[in-house]
């Protein structure tokens, strides 16, 4: 089983200051990058978004997250961690804003500047390079079907819950998935 994690970057400050207080809507992981690594997390779900000026930046809906590095150099940086630690690794780059014929370009062309479709096949990383509105969301053609163990993601339910509680939901469902032998991708909140 491969161990992903949903909306990786949501742990990073959110660059806008009056969407700040909107920002436990759109946090899915409270652990950096190299915490979920060592957490055994080898599925990133990367969301790209590109401000006015077409710098890309993470992001998750309306939020836009400030990060110190690129999205790109952020991307190699998996890909060189899977070529060092041989490990079968999966990253999804999703485009995070309305999909719209130029905001694809953009995004292609994006792709295309910075090789990163030629790093990741050098690497040997699984991928799937997508937008919001595609039909199949998730990465069947990864490694496997993918589970998503908050089962009412979009009601946001879990924020209600005390961490204790929400973290105690998420090892029972794991629990749940690993008793029925499957061996895919299991992508979760709060790795």
């Amino acid at each position: 089983m491969i161990k992903g994690s949903h909306n990786t970057m949501s742990y990073l400050p959110v660059r806008q200051w009056w969407l700040r207080p909107f920002r436990a809507w759109g946090r899915c992981q409270s652990r950096t990058l190299r915490q979920q690594w060592a957490a055994g997390v080898r599925c990133f779900d990367l969301r790209v978004k590109f401000s006015a000026d077409g710098t890309a930046h993470f992001g998750h809906g309306l939020l836009t997250y400030r990060c110190t590095t690129t999205p790109e150099e952020v991307i190699f940086g998996i890909a060189n961690k899977a070529v060092v630690t041989k490990q079968k690794v999966a990253i999804r780059i999703w485009l995070e804003q309305k999909p719209t014929e130029a905001r694809r370009a953009q995004f292609a062309a994006w792709l295309a500047q910075h090789g990163i479709v030629a790093r990741l096949n050098a690497a040997g990383v699984a991928y799937r390079i997508g937008h919001k509105h595609t039909a199949a969301d998730i990465y069947p053609d990864l490694i496997g079907r993918v589970v998503e163990t908050c089962k009412h993601y979009d009601r946001r339910w879990h924020f209600l819950l005390p961490p204790a509680a929400w973290q105690w939901e998420q090892r029972r469902i794991l629990q749940a998935v690993t008793a029925t032998g499957y061996t895919g991708i299991i992508s979760q909140d709060f790795v």
